[in-house]
């Protein structure tokens, strides 16, 4: 479900993207986008919940990894163990 979301969502990143309007003036898109990100957000949660952690625990460890490669000067490049 997570994949088939993610994908809803950027098709409507795209569709706003291509547009020749405005960004303010895109409201059905944006709004459409809002409610794909909701889903989004869902299936991550409850992937979290299923791991017994929750989107803070896995959001703080994040900045922690992005702090550290920024320390290490580290932050551009490839791979997990930078």
């Amino acid at each position: 479900g997570l994949a088939g979301e993610s994908g809803e969502a950027v098709e409507k990143i795209k569709k706003i993207i291509r547009s020749a309007q405005p960004f303010e003036s895109q409201k059905e898109l944006i709004e459409g986008l809002h409610k794909e990100l909701g889903d989004v957000l869902w299936y991550l949660t409850r992937m979290a919940d299923e791991l017994g952690t929750t989107l803070e625990d896995i959001a703080a460890q994040n900045l922690e990894k992005l702090k550290n490669r920024q320390k290490n000067q580290t932050l551009h490049g490839h791979g997990d163990t930078r």
